[in-house]
């Protein structure tokens, strides 16, 4: 199993509220990540590239932010 995999199966009860990627759905989807429940998340990039995966089934509504070096890549 790829450790992305392993980082899409995160326990419940745990510290890490949720993992959010930016990427190729087709890709990540396989990993365990979901557009879907990403639906809600504000962000500066195309919404169809951002996949999350976390405990539960609730879709979390929040915005999110990434440091200015992120958009120099």
């Amino acid at each position: 199993m790829s450790e992305l995999a392993l980082a899409a199966e995160i326990p419940k009860g745990t510290e890490v509220p949720a993992i959010v990627v930016l990427g190729q759905p087709g890709f990540y989807e396989t990993c365990g990540f979901s557009r879907a429940r990403a639906a809600r998340l504000t962000t500066p990039y195309p919404l169809e590239y951002t996949m999350l995966a976390a405990p539960g089934e609730d879709v979390p509504e929040a915005e999110l932010i990434y440091p200015a070096a992120f958009a120099e890549v």
